[in-house]
């Protein structure tokens, strides 16, 4: 309709499409099995080794199943492994392994080509500015998240 905002489905269409070329250009690199999913994944453990489950989980923002499902993926692939926690039994620790590290290299170019795409054509404050703008639209919807409170009825969704 006429006078109505586009940003959700523009969001979601760019979602997709983003989604659908990554992967075309992860097959590309040679990395076909970091898929757009494990990508997530990957991403983190780039940033943090020997990170617990859980923290994992809420950095990719995956439930537990899901996570482990995909880990088990990439440690069937040799990408990470798994350990108890020496200091607390209870903790799963996920490592990353020596083919994980020579695949980084690759994943990065990959990476930069998709900010590059992303960002063509764009002035560095409008990059700011497009990126400060999605901060807040997630801040808004992970603070809608973390409450469970529907905007509408002001009751709790179910999860």
């Amino acid at each position: 309709m006429p006078g109505e905002n586009e940003g959700g489905f523009l969001v979601s269409r760019v979602h997709q499409l983003s989604g659908r070329i990554f992967e075309r250009m992860l097959r590309e690199a040679g990395l076909g099995s970091l898929t757009a999913a494990r990508g997530r994944i990957v991403f983190a453990m780039m940033r943090k080794d020997g990170i617990s489950q859980n923290e994992l989980a809420a950095m990719v923002k995956l439930d537990k199943s899901g996570l482990a499902l995909t880990l088990g993926e990439l440690e069937t692939d040799g990408l990470v492994t798994r350990e108890r926690s020496a200091s607390d039994r209870r903790q799963c620790l996920v490592r990353r392994t020596p083919r994980f590290d020579q695949l980084t290299r690759s994943f990065n170019d990959v990476s930069r080509q998709m900010n590059e795409l992303y960002y063509k054509g764009l002035a560095e404050g409008e990059v700011t500015a497009f990126e400060t703008t999605l901060r807040h639209i997630l801040m808004n919807l992970e603070n809608l998240d973390q409450t469970a409170v529907s905007p509408y009825t002001e009751e709790k969704m179910t999860q």
